[in-house]
C-alpha cells in the first residue's frame, strides 16, 4: 500500500472509484460535486495505491482558523473493501491532519451504512444531517478529538537520566509522533476514565553511551 498526493492524471480513476460505490453508498447525482472537488483542488487530497493500482482516495479541508479539519470524499473501490485499506487511508489522513499542528477536532460526514466504520476508529456521532449533502444522500456527522501532547524532557526530573549522554538517547527515542489508537484502547479494555492509548514507535530507558561526550 502506498499513499501519495492526488494528481490530475488520477481524475478518471478516482471517478471510477466513486462509480463503484453507487448506488449503495453514494448517489450518482453527487458525481458532479466530486468532479468539481477534483478540478478545483479544494483541499489536500490523496490517492491510495495497492498492487500498482489506485483503489481509493480521500482528503481533508481545514477551517479558516485551522483549528478543525473535515474529511472529504474518502472512499475505497468496492472490490477492494474488507481488506483494511479504508482504515489505512483514514489513519493516514488523521496523521497528516495532526502534522498540521493546530487541528484539535476532525469531522466526518458519513452515509449511514458506513457510520460503524468510523465509530470503530474512535469517532462519535455528533449530529444527523436531515438534508442530503454533496453525496446526494443522508449523512451522519461524526467527530473525533485530536490531542497531541508535546513531550518536554528534563534530564533529572522527567527522564530519569543521570547525565547528558543518557538524556540525548532517551529524548531521541521519545521524539515521536502520536495519535489516539482506539483499536489498542479496546484491546486493553481501558475505559475513558482510565486513560487513552496512543500509537507509539519506541519505548526506551536511559542508557549511558561512552562514545558520547557530555
Amino acid at each position: 500500500m502506498d499513499v501519495r498526493l492526488y494528481e490530475t492524471r488520477d481524475r478518471s480513476t478516482c471517478l471510477g472509484v466513486f462509480d463503484s460505490l453507487t448506488p449503495e453508498l453514494l448517489d450518482s447525482s453527487a458525481r458532479p460535486s466530486f468532479e468539481s472537488w477534483l478540478d478545483r483542488a479544494a483541499g489536500t487530497y490523496f490517492v491510495l495505491e495497492h498492487e500498482e493500482s489506485v483503489v481509493g482516495c480521500g482528503g481533508y479541508a481545514l477551517s479558516a482558523d485551522q483549528s478543525t479539519a473535515t474529511l472529504c470524499w474518502g472512499m475505497v473501490r468496492r472490490s477492494s473493501q474488507k481488506m483494511g485499506l479504508g482504515r489505512f487511508l483514514l489513519m493516514y489522513r488523521i496523521r497528516e491532519i495532526g502534522n498540521e499542528g493546530s487541528v484539535r477536532v476532525v469531522f466526518a460526514h458519513s452515509p449511514r451504512p458506513s457510520v460503524g466504520f468510523f465509530l470503530k476508529q474512535g469517532f462519535r456521532v455528533n449530529a444527523r444531517e436531515d438534508e442530503a449533502h454533496e453525496t446526494g444522500i443522508e449523512l451522519i456527522e461524526l467527530v473525533k478529538k485530536l490531542t497531541v501532547s508535546v513531550i518536554r524532557c528534563d534530564p533529572a526530573q522527567e527522564c530519569g537520566a543521570n547525565d547528558l549522554r543518557q538524556y540525548r538517547w532517551l529524548c531521541a527515542a521519545k521524539s515521536i509522533g502520536a495519535f489516539y489508537d482506539e483499536e489498542v484502547h479496546r484491546y486493553l479494555k481501558l475505559t475513558t476514565v482510565q486513560g487513552q492509548v496512543v500509537y507509539h514507535f519506541a519505548i526506551a530507558y536511559p542508557v549511558s553511551d561512552p562514545r558520547v561526550e557530555a
